[in-house]
């Protein structure tokens, strides 16, 4: 089975720029744990809450609150990216 027969048509994505409440908010919302990162219109990276949590838990010990913070700061930019073609073992 190919990629493009279990992908999701209307994806929901931030931008490099959106603060880390923004984020938090749309995953709660729509009940998921990872959102791809956009700059430009183009793939900049993946946001989990994982990383959200971790890199929360420092700022916030410097008083930084989540609405400063930006999905660029916590987005992890080395991953596999995979084609719609892309065979699934």
């Amino acid at each position: 089975m190919k990629v493009k027969y279990g992908m999701t048509k209307e994806v929901i994505y931030v931008s490099k720029g959106d603060d880390l409440y923004h984020v938090l908010t749309l995953m709660e919302k729509h009940n998921i744990t990872k959102l791809p990162v956009l700059d430009d219109g183009k793939i900049a990276g993946i946001v989990t809450d994982n990383q959200i949590a971790e890199k929360l838990g420092s700022f916030r010990s410097k008083g930084v609150p989540a609405s400063r913070m930006h999905a660029s700061t916590v987005m992890e930019k080395d991953f596999e990216r995979v084609s719609p073609d892309t065979e699934i073992k």
